[in-house]
């Protein structure tokens, strides 16, 4: 449903906010309120950011700045092919 769409969205904008870690290896989501509105706005900060792995966290807001959910995902670097 919509909620899914909504986290997919969240862990889509943390990945994208820490492009050396792509590989995502945990995410949390928390559900806040109802979206209202047309459109929901991401916004990422990166809490760590390591060699080997990062944290970030994401939130969605609806229309007005409301938050709608929240995401704290963990990303790793890709292993070298050795």
């Amino acid at each position: 449903g919509s909620m899914r769409v909504a986290r997919w969205a969240g862990i889509q904008q943390a990945t994208a906010a820490v492009p050396d870690h792509p590989l995502l290896t945990a995410a949390s989501a928390w559900y806040i309120s109802p979206g209202q509105g047309k459109t929901l706005t991401a916004r990422s900060r990166v809490l760590q950011r390591g060699r080997n792995v990062a944290v970030v966290r994401t939130e969605l807001l609806a229309t007005g700045g409301k938050r709608v959910l929240e995401v704290i995902s963990n990303h790793a670097v890709a292993r070298k092919a050795s």
